[in-house]
């Protein structure tokens, strides 16, 4: 019996030994080829000799493959061939009859210029369909506009705004117009807000139209609070604004009266009409912005020939 064990003992001792050499034999790195760098490694799922050749595409994406769009998007499922129930209560017979009958629209007044017979504002091509409303967001409008007035301040070229809004093709954001352009030279020098002055005359009364500049400018006062914040001087910087633009005839007078009626006491339409019933208020608010207004140098040099010449005449008047 002691005997039977040992010699158990024995082959036990053996077989483990065997089997740790064989294993050590398959995690040692050996070289392939005599005096070359490669090297036996291999690494899950691509040893040739276990799962064959690797591909990764066929590799699985997260949640097990599931939800993995394929290039073609023939997976995917719209619903849009699907008919609607005629019993919905939101069924309308002669859009809904036709899944493929439907319009873009951007802007929650799209539906109602449908219905009363205006034409689309655009067409877009991927979709082929026709598009009513405005073609973009709020926000991306007034980026744009943005763009567009600082790129003036360079150019001083007021057409290449006019057409930029025009192509733009989004009349229900007009009113933005004036007030971004007035923030954005309220941020600038003399020349900057004389500019943007000569660009509200050149806006009106097309692009923007009476109602467009009077709500550009509601919407300028209400927001005067917030921009005191940033600038001290804008209350009077915009009062300045409203009656050059009163002078331009961009904005009627009585924009004036009926604003101050809805808000009494109104330090910026009190400005404007203080600017208004001065003497001469014409002549004066069309230099309203001082010498640095950007005013060519042809016109500075009349105006000084103008006054040499006055100056000429009353001295000789003394000597005679």
């Amino acid at each position: 019996m002691a005997a039977f064990s040992a010699k158990k003992k024995v082959e036990k001792t053996t077989t483990d030994a065997n089997h740790h050499s064989q294993k050590q034999d398959d995690h040692e790195t050996r070289n392939i080829e005599e005096g070359s760098a490669r090297r036996n490694i291999t690494r899950k799922k691509t040893d040739p000799a276990t799962t064959g050749r690797y591909d990764s595409r066929n590799k699985k994406h997260g949640g097990a493959g599931k939800g993995k769009w394929l290039k073609d998007g023939s997976d995917l499922d719209l619903g849009m061939d699907e008919p609607l129930d005629e019993n919905d209560p939101l069924y309308v017979a002669e859009e809904d009859a036709d899944p493929s009958s439907y319009v873009l629209s951007s802007h929650e007044t799209a539906d109602e210029l449908r219905h009363s017979g205006a034409g689309p504002n655009a067409y877009d091509a991927d979709n082929d369909k026709a598009v009513y409303g405005p073609m973009l967001t709020l926000a991306e409008f007034k980026i744009r506009v943005s763009d567009a007035v600082r790129e003036y301040f360079d150019s001083s070229d007021a057409d290449e705004v006019v057409r930029c809004i025009d192509e733009m093709k989004c009349r229900e954001y007009h009113p933005e117009v004036v007030k971004r352009a007035i923030s954005l030279g309220l941020d600038a020098g003399p020349r900057e807000r004389e500019l943007i002055s000569r660009l509200l005359a050149c806006l009106h009364p097309n692009p923007l139209s009476d109602e467009c500049m009077e709500l550009g400018f509601e919407v300028l006062l209400d927001s005067i609070d917030d921009l005191v914040i940033d600038i001290p001087d804008a209350r009077a910087m915009v009062g300045s604004f409203l009656a050059r633009a009163v002078v331009d005839e961009v904005v009627a007078p009585a924009f004036l009266s009926n604003r101050n009626n809805n808000h009494p006491g109104d330090c910026v339409v009190e400005k404007a009409v203080t600017l208004l019933s001065r003497e001469h208020c014409t002549a004066r608010l069309e230099k309203v912005w001082g010498p640095g207004d950007g005013r060519p140098v042809s016109e500075l040099k009349n105006a000084m020939d103008q006054l040499l010449k006055v100056s000429e005449k009353k001295c000789a008047h003394f000597v005679m």
